[in-house]
């Protein structure tokens, strides 16, 4: 179980990362690099003035944004693994595989490579 302070220093880390997100957005934007942005509650910056309107709606679609880039990243992440899985099963030239057929032949793969390891150790051990 971690403790207070390590929650405390993961929660500081979070939020570092959330204000770095959002202020290369705002950035582009010109909207929370401004000195006489007033501070939010948590840490944040609000984006435009008064307590509801415009820039709730200007938040909401910065917070949208981060999500979507955040999930792409994290699909980009997991193609690149199916991909490293597919380089290393045995190929057959031209097969496109969908991501169920590369974790059910990887797991075959593996299976396959403990029944060869076991062999050649059974055998090693003849010698």
């Amino acid at each position: 179980m971690a403790s207070l302070r390590e929650d405390k220093l993961r929660m500081d880390d979070m939020q570092t990362s959330y204000d770095e997100d959002i202020g290369s957005y705002c950035s582009l934007g010109g909207g929370a690099d401004r000195s006489d942005s007033p501070p939010v509650p948590g840490g944040g910056v609000r984006i435009h003035g008064g307590p509801g309107g415009a820039g709730m709606e200007q938040e909401k679609r910065i917070r949208r944004e981060i999500a979507n880039s955040n999930e792409r990243r994290r699909m980009q992440s997991i193609n690149a693994g199916f991909q490293s899985l597919r380089t290393l099963l045995p190929h057959h030239e031209g097969e496109k595989l969908s991501k169920a057929a590369i974790l059910q032949q990887t797991a075959e793969y593996i299976y396959q490579l403990e029944q060869e390891k076991t062999r050649l150790l059974s055998q090693n051990c003849q010698l």
